[in-house]
């Protein structure tokens, strides 16, 4: 069967601003990988085997995923949008109909699907518009409390406003304070020329302007005219005299009976006399004089009003920055909140058109139908089988043979160190303890181990005929071939034939041979060589067998700069005289000079190499950097079956029983450490 599964979302002739959303093909591709995971869920093949389990009840959701394959087709390469379907059986028609069952699983799962992204994405946004517009509505009612407490709409303007006024009001009084100086200086001026107080210069201005004073004014200067005349003729007690003085009395009177009802302080004797006799210019000047007084009060009252006003506008923006910081936190709160509720409702529009159109349309192209027998075929699928595995294996062999480095066999060994002519001195047994420790010496000492580590040892003696081998170094290409194991194993052998044998550990850099027998590390080879004084080497009792041991002493910072010192030889040549065999457990050849540098003080070298973990060029590297050296024989170790190596005198060695317990002497002046004998007892 097969399905079409193209996207709802189709591109058309839409511009960019009509499309609800842009897809890229990637977004397509991981949609179909996600919707082939889920057409292979156990979820739909449940669903497809309910209304089959009347007619098929032994049809279980395991055995029809195991015969299910999905997979997309592709054309050149390319994957397209339809999905192939098979399933295999027994019985055709059970084949159809369970893809029928299943084709039917895919078409309404397409539209639950649709309808469950059109439900639960609108539900979402409609959570999210609801909770935005309660916040705006909380926002805005507190931007309108604060417009109303504060009786204004925008502080900003409000505050320009009010700036842009206290400006004018400044520059308005400044320019009063110079007005009202100028009129100051001039009405000081003026006050001092007519020489009178404002008071009398404004009683005489407004008696100036009364037309009835001014004509008895004129009618008293005619009569004080007229006295003077008559004084000329006549005395003052005489009757036109006295007539005319009782004439100006009574003017006078008149005059200053007519002057109280303009003004309040009515001027006598030289000072209305005077006012009566301004001229022109002295009234001209006396007006200007009032009117300059006028003026001064006007500007007084205006300096004022603007000192008031100013003061009144200062207090109001004194206020404003704390209202302005409000209104910046209310505002723009209002403004986000209200640009986002905008934004969210366009993203629901677009959201419900997009997932109106999102998914997948699960379209039937081809139907199922009647399967055909395709198989199995047993008798060709034997032949081919076994075809295939030969040349497979040939090939595996091939590559094996050609690409594998490391060394199987003695056979293999001596093919290698052939060119060398180095003897193979004897194989030991794989054992399944390789580090130095009680399981392993428990090891080496029962069984064919021990009888390889004796025959070894005695091939050793055998050469020790032809040359003086007193002391010998014990190493190996790289590190966990055994070469710990066989310096143990070869002492042993050695002692068991009464030789004094003492064993050092001549690795100062990752010292082992102390840890079997349970001691401390503090003294050793490397004190040795530090110090002057000359430690005594531990006894050890191993059953009837005794040795000694020299521990490598605490680790060095520049174990190099020791083993290369005159105090190392010297080391050597004094316990070659002391023992009859002594044996060096060094580091590994490869990484290192120190096993070269400790061959070098010694009468000859032991290398030992494993099978299956040394390989070709690692060993040909070693051989090549012993040559120079006394290089006594090959040592192979982990073999499986033991070769059949012979001595090289043919004979054998008597086989000690096997020891119950390990003791440990220290000598006397040596460091009084506690140390623990294998078998539980303590000593010191």
């Amino acid at each position: 069967m097969q399905l079409l599964v193209e996207p709802n979302y189709q591109e058309g002739t839409k511009t960019d601003e009509q499309m609800p959303t842009q897809r890229t093909d990637r977004e397509d591709e991981v949609d179909y990988a996600t919707q082939l995971n889920l057409m292979r869920s156990v979820v739909f093949i449940e669903r497809a085997l309910k209304p089959l389990k009347s007619e098929y009840p032994d049809l279980e959701v395991k055995d029809v995923q195991e015969q299910l394959k999905l997979t997309q087709l592709t054309e050149d390469k390319v994957g397209t949008k339809i999905f192939e379907i098979s399933y295999s059986d027994r019985d055709p028609i059970k084949v159809q109909q369970i893809l029928n069952s299943i084709q039917k699983v895919y078409q309404d799962y397409n539209l639950e699907q649709q309808k469950l992204r059109l439900e639960q994405g609108l539900k979402f946004m409609d959570e999210q518009i609801a909770a935005v517009q309660t916040d705006l509505t909380k926002s805005q009612k507190e931007l309108a409390a604060f417009r109303q407490q504060q009786r204004l709409i925008d502080p900003q303007a409000e505050a320009t406003t009010a700036a842009a006024a206290l400006s004018d009001v400044k520059q308005k009084r400044q320019e009063a304070e110079t007005a009202y100086r100028d009129t100051s200086a001039r009405y000081r001026q003026l006050q001092r020329e007519i020489g009178m107080s404002a008071q009398a210069a404004l009683s005489a201005s407004r008696l100036t302007q009364s037309p009835r004073i001014q004509s008895l004014f004129e009618e008293l200067q005619k009569t004080e005219l007229e006295l003077e005349q008559k004084r000329l003729t006549y005395t003052d007690s005489s009757a036109p005299v006295a007539k005319l003085s009782e004439q100006r009395q009574s003017q006078i009177a008149l005059l200053q009976q007519e002057m109280g009802r303009v003004v309040e302080a009515v001027p006598t004797g030289a000072e209305l006399l005077r006012t009566a006799q301004l001229s022109a210019t002295d009234v001209k000047q006396i007006e200007t004089f009032v009117d300059l007084q006028t003026s001064l009060f006007g500007l007084n009252a205006q300096l004022q009003s603007l000192t008031q006003i100013e003061q009144q506008l200062q207090s109001q923006l004194q206020r404003f920055p704390a209202l302005i910081a409000n209104y910046d936190r209310l505002e723009p709160d209002v403004a986000t909140k209200r640009e986002v509720l905008q934004t969210l409702l366009e993203q629901r529009q677009k959201l419900s058109a997009e997932l109106a159109g999102g998914g997948f349309n699960w379209q039937i192209v081809e139907p199922a139908a009647l399967g055909e027998f395709v198989g199995p075929k047993l008798p060709v699928n034997l032949v081919l089988g076994t075809i295939v595995g030969l040349v497979l294996g040939g090939v595996a062999a091939f590559l094996r043979e050609t690409t594998d480095q490391h060394l199987r066999s003695v056979e293999e060994l001596q093919q290698e160190v052939q060119k060398y002519q180095t003897p193979i001195l004897g194989s030991i047994p794989k054992l399944p303890h390789c580090r130095p420790d009680l399981s392993m010496l428990r090891s080496i000492q029962t069984g064919q181990a021990r009888e390889s580590l004796d025959l070894i040892y005695r091939n050793i003696k055998f050469l020790r005929g032809k040359s003086s081998l007193k002391s010998l170094v014990i190493a190996s290409a790289k590190a966990g071939e055994g070469k710990s194991l066989v310096a143990l194993g070869l002492a042993l052998s050695a002692a068991r034939v009464h030789q004094r044998v003492l064993l050092i550990d001549g690795n100062l850099r990752q010292p082992s041979l102390h840890q079997p027998f349970g001691l401390s590390n503090t003294q050793g080879l490397s004190t040795a060589l530090a110090s002057d004084p000359l430690p005594t080497p531990l006894e050890l009792t191993w059953g009837n067998v005794q040795f000694d041991l020299l521990m490598a002493g605490p680790i060095t910072s520049d174990p190099m700069q020791l083993l290369s010192s005159p105090r190392m030889q010297a080391l050597i040549r004094h316990y070659e005289t002391q023992y009859d065999l002594v044996l060096v457990d060094s580091l590994p050849l490869l990484g290192s000079v120190d096993a070269l540098q400790t061959a070098a003080c010694c009468n000859g070298i032991l290398l030992v190499t494993q099978l299956n973990q040394a390989k070709r060029q690692d060993l040909s590297q070693a051989l090549d950097l012993v040559q120079p050296l006394n290089l006594v024989g090959l040592v192979v170790n982990g073999v499986s079956h033991a070769s059949k190596i012979p001595t090289l005198e043919g004979s054998k060695m008597q086989q000690p029983t096997e020891p119950a317990s390990i003791q440990l002497q220290v000598p006397s002046g040596s460091s009084g450490s506690n140390l623990t004998s294998l078998n539980g007892n303590s000593t010191s």
